[in-house]
Parts: C-alpha cells; structure tokens; sequence
C-alpha cells in the first residue's frame, strides 16, 4: 500500500502577513483548519514488482476520453471567470465603504456532496458582503484579534455525519464521523455601517464558467444525449469539484429556537451545520432587524431593534441569515425568529418647578440625570426614581433655552439668551456641576445663542462645545444675516474659534465620529469640519426661515433628520451627496428631534402653533421612512432626549416631563 498526502494548507491568522492568501483580502479571517489527507490504497505489491520498480502504486489508471476533454476546456473555464471579472477581479477587491451596498450570494443548485449526479446548492455571484454583528465576546473565549478588527471565535461542538445516499459511478466521497470544528466569524465593535466581505469562490466562479460556456444551466447541468460540446464542459466542471472540494457544501440542518424575551425581545437559537469532510466552518450571522451576538458555546443570541419591535404585531417574525463556508463554498440558511411586540406606554409625567420646559438632555454614558430647562432654571432629575433632585438658578433675567450634558456625565451646559435688558445683549453659556447642583462657571458668546452640542470624547470634536448664535444685528427682533458659532474649549471654557454660517441659525448636532458639526439655517445646513473650524460644505434644503428648526444625525453619520415647521414634515439629508432624499409627513409645526441608539427609529416633538396646541410624538423608520406609530404626550411638545439603552423616550411639554417606555 502507498500514500499520497495533500499538504496541509496554513492557517490565516489577523495580522499575519506571510500566510494570507489572495483571496482573504478585504476581510480578517482566522480559521484552524486543520489537516485534511487524502489516501490512495494501492493492491499489495509482489516482490518482483518491488525489486524492478514497478510498484503498482506507480501505474495511472487511465481517464477516459470525456475526463480529458473536460480537463482542455478547464483552460477555457479559467480563462473565461477571470475574463469576466469574476474570481480574481473579486479577491483583490477591497471591502466595501459604508455607503456601498451589494447584495448577497444567489443560491444555485448543482452536484451535492454525497453523490456525483445528485443536486448541490452552488452561489453564483460574489463575493458576498455581510454587515458586521454586534458581538459581546466572552473573555474566555479566544479571540484572535484586537479592538475595531474582526475576530474569530472558535468552538467546538460534537455534529453527526451526514448520511450520502447513492452509489457514485465517479469519484467516491467519504464519510468523516469525527466531531466538527466550528469556526465561528464575530465582531469586537459595534459599526452598523461598516460591511464584511466574505472570501470569494474561485471554484464556483470557474465551474459555473464553464457550464455557461457549455451552453447548460448552472441550476440543473444536464448535457444533452450526443452533445460533445456540452459533455466536455460538463465533464470539466465535475472534474474540478471533485478534485478540489469533495466535501461539497455545508449542509444546512434544523436550528433551535427559544422564546423572545417579553422585554427585550432577546431570541436564542443554535444553528445547525455540518460538512461531510469535517472541515471547519465559518459562520456569519446577519439581520437588518436587530443584533446579533454568540456566545462561547455556540448559542446566537437576537436582539431586534426598536423598529422592529414598534412596527410587530402578534405573529411577526424577524430574519437572521446564517452563512457556513468551509473554505471553498457557502451554504445560506434563512432562520426565523420570533418578534415580541412593543407598544410605547407613558411610565411618568414628571411636573417641575417653573412655567413650562423647553429642552432636555440625557446623561450619555449611563443614563442616571436627565437636565431639562425652564423659566425657573436647570432641573436635575434622578431617571432611576423619576424624581426631581434639584433646580439650579442660571440667570437673573432670562429663561435657558437649550441644554447639553458631558460626555462623561459630570457636568451641563445652558444657553442663556440676551444680556441685562429686552434689547439682546450678548448672550452666555453657563456651565452646571452635576455632582453639587452648582453653577461653575459662564462664558459670554454672541447675541441669542440657540442651538448647542458636547463633541465626543476620544474625537476631533473631543473638548468642544459648539453654540449658535441666532441675532448678529444686537437687536430684537433679529434682522438675519450672518450668523456664527462660537467654539468654547470645555477644559477651559474660553472662545478659541468663532464661525460663520448662514442666517437664522438656530440648530446644531456633531456626528458620533466627531468629524463634523451641522447647523441649521434659513434654506441650508452648515457643515463644519471639527478638525480645522471652517465651513466644508453647505447643503441647500429649501427649508426657510426656520428659526428653532430641529436637527438630528444618525449614528453612522449616513444621514441629517431636519425638521421643517412650515412643511410640517421631517427631512431626510444624504450627509455625503447634500441631497434630500425623503420628506415625511408629521404633525404640525415639528420643532424636536431624536434618533434611537440603534439608529432604526426618529422620534419627531410635534408642537402644534396658535389654538391648535399639539400633543403628538411620531415614530419613524429608518429604513422605510415612514411613521410606524404616534406616542400622546402633553401639550406642545418642544424637546426630546432617548436614554442610552434607547429603552426610555423624554419629551418636554407644557403639562411636564413624560416618560415614555418604548
């Protein structure tokens, strides 16, 4: 008897650089495959073979005259996918930016694993690209790589061998009974916008090459009876399966689902695969619809998102896609989950001392202090109680307007508009310590200051705080013109930047990266670079005279939430093209805005105007762009905050502080 061993294929591991193949580009991989042989058993060999040399291990079996043929039209196969900008032109392909969207793998159905002439499911388009999951990895876990890199979890986990029916009348495929090794693909970060690619192909794009070329269908390849032309391509492209993936594709089993939380909507549930060659697979869960996350032991975890739980009824369910690769192909498995429905309810109308609120902050970090302005000052509130702890006088003669908390949650700041009388002084920014419920300081910026926002630590916008001022003139009412920003250095409250934007500014938000600021004006968008303070970009709207019109960015910086007063409708801003891409319609006179930590839902303040008061709060998604339900708070609606968890909405009306579960 002889041997022939195949060599062992290395590893790719992140960050090693001799070992990648071409193929893994545009994705960090780890995978532990180990050694896969293939042996050939010989007849025992005589003397008189062994002392000549004539080992009969030595001899070719001769291949027939279609296996030949099919190997010259390889040549032609290869020639061909690569021509067509199919395997190579995809592996070097980067992965795609967050504003790219290319759709998934279409499954086919060629030869299977356990017989040469039975269906097996082929992808016949790639490479494929995956949204990244958001992953908790446990710590006992192995994970291969670092912060903001794709890591790798490996598990093991016993899987029984699939059961190949069918004698094969070409190459035989073995059974391996041997526990599968699980390779399972997980994420480090949270990035809903970032995208994966998965390894591409190359065989699959060769053979379906060919079968195209042969003139057969790459769904149920048949040549013809007396078809030369159609035997040989179908030939080669047996041949190169058979050669280089005998263990064929995952096979997809039935999952185990669990219940959804009534709270959290939380859904547990394994997924089966197994490979006939006992590969290691690589798994990547996806949804449009919430999170997902694994544990050590294999078990994926679904968490929908706010979207999907406002918009559920009774009987919904969410779609988690699951793909196995081995190394060579990829199986798809649609699994369905259940949806637990929610229904915003009112928790608490909180009442606080003074005339009516205006805005309200949240703490960022954990949510424990909610600060909301009104005529008698800063309100501190305990969110674990629902109680007012404290009220902060900020000025003598003027009501705050707008309020911004830290990122660390140690301090607010309040735009205190005017100065000592009816005619607009110069306006201040006065800074709340959280600890003692004390004013620690104040700085003077321009007339009828508005709008304000805390950059993000660890950003370029780290340690600023950005304040509109909406009267340039010194005077009210204002007369327009060109209005500014004045940049305060949170270390040491001191103007170091002042900016000018377009007239009747009156709004700003910074985006979660830090990179851009964004003020509202009469008719555009003011978009100031962080890093240098100047204006980048303006972005017309058509929105005019919109003094105290509501803004908003979405998590991944994709797109601008403005509201329109006189329009009565919610813009939606490409943040990159400057275009508008969609107008919603709401309740009148929208002036507050707020997008879910997930980034699935846009909460609209509906303030109604003159003796039609509003009372409403429209819920928006994301991804239809459009109201999935109305919330009915108290009268006029001015300001709007969610808690990080995205688990509680504050609105501000004239009836007081509600809190809304949601």
């Amino acid at each position: 008897m002889c041997e022939r061993s195949v060599p062992i294929r290395p590893a790719v591991v992140v960050g090693a650089e001799s070992t990648a193949r071409p193929w893994d580009r545009g994705v960090l991989m780890s995978t532990n495959r180990g050694a896969t042989s293939r042996i050939t058993h010989c007849a025992k060999a005589t003397s008189a073979h062994v002392g000549t040399g004539r080992h009969r291990c030595a001899r070719r079996r001769a291949l027939p005259v279609s296996a030949w043929l099919g190997i010259g039209a390889l040549g032609v196969g290869l020639g061909a996918a690569v021509a067509g900008g199919s395997g190579i032109a995809h592996a070097d392909r980067p992965a795609p930016s967050s504003t790219a969207s290319t759709p998934g793998p279409k499954l086919a159905t060629s030869r299977s694993a356990g017989s040469v002439d039975a269906p097996r499911a082929v992808i016949t388009s790639g490479p494929t690209h995956y949204k990244t999951v958001n992953v908790s990895a446990p710590s006992s876990a192995a994970v291969t790589a670092t912060d903001h890199e794709t890591a790798v979890i490996t598990t093991e986990h016993p899987s029984p061998a699939p059961v190949l029916g069918g004698p094969a009348t070409g190459a035989v495929r073995s059974t391996v009974s041997a526990p599968v090794r699980s390779t399972v693909m997980t994420t480090s970060t949270v990035s809903p916008a970032a995208d994966v690619s998965a390894p591409p192909s190359l065989l699959t794009e060769v053979t379906n090459a060919l079968l195209t070329l042969g003139g057969l269908n790459t769904t149920t390849p048949s040549p013809a009876a007396g078809n030369l032309v159609q035997l040989v391509f179908y030939s080669a492209a047996r041949w190169l399966e058979d050669t280089f993936n005998p263990a064929g594709i995952p096979i997809a089993g039935t999952p185990t689902i669990g219940a959804a939380d009534p709270t959290t909507g939380a859904v547990t549930f394994h997924p089966v695969f197994t490979d006939a060659a006992g590969a290691p697979l690589t798994y990547q869960a996806t949804s449009n619809q919430g999170t997902v996350t694994v544990n050590e032991d294999g078990v994926y975890t679904f968490i929908p998102n706010t979207a999907a739980r406002l918009s559920a009824t009774g009987a919904s369910e969410a779609t988690v896609t699951m793909v196995a690769y081995n190394g060579v192909q990829s199986t798809i498995k649609t699994i369905h989950v259940p949806l637990s429905v929610s229904t915003p309810t009112v928790l608490s109308t909180i009442k606080v001392f003074g005339i009516g609120t205006d805005d309200v902050a949240v703490s960022p970090n954990t949510g424990a202090e909610l600060v909301l302005t009104t005529t008698a000052g800063v309100s501190v509130i305990d969110t674990a109680t629902d109680s007012v702890t404290a009220t902060v006088p900020v000025s003598s003669y003027y009501a705050p307007d707008t309020v911004a908390i830290t990122p660390d949650g140690e301090g607010a700041y309040v735009t205190v508009p005017g100065g000592t009388t009816l005619q607009g002084g110069q306006g201040t920014v006065v800074e709340v310590n959280l600890f003692n419920n004390t004013v620690f300081g104040s700085t003077q910026v321009g007339y009828e200051p508005m709008g304000l926002a805390v950059g993000p630590a660890g950003t370029p916008a780290a340690e600023k705080l950005y304040v509109v001022n909406s009267c340039p003139s010194g005077a009210l009412p204002c007369t327009g013109g060109n209005d500014t920003v004045s940049v305060i250095n949170t270390a040491t409250n001191k103007v170091t930047a002042t900016i000018t934007v377009g007239g009747f500014a009156s709004e700003v938000a910074v985006s979660t990266n830090g990179k851009f600021a964004y003020v509202t004006n009469s008719g555009t968008v003011s978009v100031i670079n962080t890093a240098t303070n100047q204006v980048s970009k303006t972005i017309q709207t058509g929105i005019t005279g919109n003094l105290g019109a509501g803004l908003a960015v979405s998590p991944n910086g994709k797109e601008l939430y403005e509201a329109d007063p006189f329009k009565s409708s919610l813009d939606v801003i490409n943040a990159t093209t400057g275009k508008v891409t969609a107008k919603i319609p709401v309740g009148n006179n929208p002036l507050a805005v707020a997008v879910s930590p997930d980034g699935s839902v846009v909460y609209v303040a509906n303030a109604g105007e003159g003796n039609t008061l509003g009372t409403t709060v429209s819920v928006i998604s994301t991804a239809t762009n459009k109201v999935i339900d109305t919330i009915t708070v108290g009268r006029e609606p001015s300001g709007i905050a969610v808690s990080p968890d995205g688990a509680k909405l504050y609105v501000t009306t004239g009836d007081g502080l509600y809190v809304i579960g949601v």
